[in-house]
C-alpha cells in the first residue's frame, strides 16, 4: 500500500483536512474518514455551519458560547410564540375584525402606544445606561421578566376595551425598556464572546440565528393560533411559553463565564480571598454571582459602606468647608485618588485624576 504524502494540513476551528499529492504532481484535497454518505452529511453540516456560526468556530469564540447559544435559542422560540398570541389580543383589543370599530381610533391608539414607547425608551437610556454594561446578566434577565409582564398584561385588552389606550401605552414604555436593556446587555454578552476580535461577525451571525428561529416559531404559531383559540386553553398554554422562556433565560445568563470584574464579581473574590486565602477561579465567581436585579453580595456587606468609584463630588462638598475639603485634597497629593466619605449616607466616594487609566490603575 503506497502512503500518501502529505503537502499540508489545513485547520478551521474543529475541521481538518489534508492536503496530499496524487500522481504525478497534482494536489488532492482530503477529508478524514471521508466516504460518499459523510461527504453529503458533511457537505450540509458544513453549509450551517457557515450560516449559522463565526468563522472559525470554536476557537474564535469564548468557551461559554455555545452553551448560551442554546439556551438563548430556546428562550427566543418561546417569545415568538407568547407574542404571536399577545399580538392576535392586541388586534382583538383595537378593533381588527370588529364592523363597529374606527380606523381612525385604532391608528390614534397605535400612534400614542409608539410615542410613549419612544419617550420611554429615551428615560430608560438616561437613566440606567450606565448600568447596563458591568451587570449585563441582571440586566438581561430583567430584561425578558418585563417582555413577559408586558406581554401578560396586553392579553387583558380585549376585555378591558375603555382602557385599551392606557394600557397599550404603558406595556409599550415597558418593552421600549426592553428593547434598550435587551440590546445594551446583548453588545456586552458580544463583547465577551468575540476572542478573536470578530464582534461584528458574532453580531450578525447571532442576528441570523435569532432570524432563523423566529421564521420556525412564526410558521409554528400560524399553526397554534388556529389550534388553540378558547380561553380556556389559550392562557394556560401562554403561560406555560412564559414560564420556559424565563427559565431558558435564566439558564442562558447563568452560563455565562465573564473573564472580568464587575462590583458584584469583586466582592465575591475579595470574600473568597479573606475567608480562605485564595483566588478562585472565574468559573467559580461565575456561578456563584447572582443573576437577579437587586440580589447577590454588596460592599456594604464586607465593610459597611457603599463605595463609588469615579463619580462627582457635587455632593460630597456640601459636607466641608473649604479648609476641610483643602487638608484632604492636601492628604491625598502624593496619590492618583482621593477618598471622601459621606458618613450619614455610609458612602464612600472616590475620585481619581485625570491621568489615571486602567491600565495605571
Amino acid at each position: 500500500m503506497i502512503s500518501k504524502e502529505i503537502l499540508f494540513i489545513e485547520q478551521q476551528g474543529d475541521q481538518i483536512v489534508e492536503y496530499a499529492r496524487e500522481e504525478p504532481l497534482r494536489i488532492k484535497r482530503i477529508s478524514p474518514n471521508s466516504s460518499v454518505s459523510r461527504s453529503i452529511h458533511s457537505t450540509i453540516i458544513n453549509f450551517f455551519r457557515e450560516v449559522l456560526l463565526p468563522y472559525g468556530y470554536p476557537d474564535s469564540v469564548s468557551a461559554d458560547y455555545f452553551q448560551y447559544q442554546i439556551w438563548d435559542t430556546l428562550q427566543a422560540f418561546c417569545s415568538t410564540i407568547t407574542g404571536s398570541f399577545t399580538t392576535r389580543a392586541i388586534l382583538k383589543g383595537v378593533g381588527v375584525g370588529d364592523a363597529e370599530a374606527s380606523a381612525l381610533s385604532a391608528t390614534i391608539t397605535w400612534i400614542l402606544k409608539d410615542g410613549s414607547g419612544m419617550i420611554g425608551r429615551i428615560f430608560f437610556a438616561w437613566w440606567k445606561g450606565s448600568k447596563l454594561d458591568c451587570d449585563s446578566k441582571k440586566w438581561r434577565l430583567f430584561a425578558d421578566f418585563l417582555n413577559d409582564l408586558a406581554m401578560a398584561i396586553e392579553l387583558g385588552v380585549p376585555y378591558i376595551s375603555n382602557r385599551k389606550m392606557e394600557i397599550l401605552c404603558v406595556t409599550s414604555t415597558m418593552k421600549s425598556i426592553v428593547g434598550i436593556a435587551g440590546g445594551a446587555t446583548r453588545a456586552s454578552i458580544t463583547h465577551h464572546q468575540a476572542v478573536k476580535g470578530n464582534m461584528a461577525e458574532i453580531s450578525a451571525k447571532d442576528g441570523t440565528q435569532e432570524t432563523l428561529v423566529n421564521l420556525i416559531a412564526s410558521v409554528a404559531s400560524i399553526y397554534l393560533l388556529n389550534v388553540i383559540s378558547e380561553p380556556l386553553y389559550e392562557l394556560p398554554f401562554i403561560f406555560l411559553m412564559m414560564g420556559l422562556h424565563l427559565y431558558f433565560n435564566f439558564k442562558a445568563v447563568s452560563s455565562l463565564i465573564f473573564n472580568t470584574l464587575n462590583e458584584s464579581r469583586a466582592i465575591l473574590l475579595i470574600q473568597s480571598y479573606c475567608n480562605i486565602n485564595a483566588v478562585l477561579r472565574p468559573l467559580t465567581i461565575n456561578k456563584s454571582e447572582s443573576v437577579i436585579l437587586g440580589k447577590g453580595v454588596s460592599i456594604s456587606d464586607i465593610c459597611g459602606f457603599k463605595i463609588k468609584l469615579g463619580c462627582s463630588l457635587y455632593n460630597i462638598v456640601q459636607l466641608y468647608n473649604f479648609t476641610q475639603m483643602q487638608t484632604i485634597l492636601e492628604l491625598y497629593q502624593p496619590y492618583q485618588y482621593c477618598l471622601i466619605s459621606d458618613v450619614k449616607k455610609r458612602c464612600i466616594y472616590v475620585a481619581f485624576e485625570k491621568i489615571v487609566t486602567q491600565k495605571v490603575f
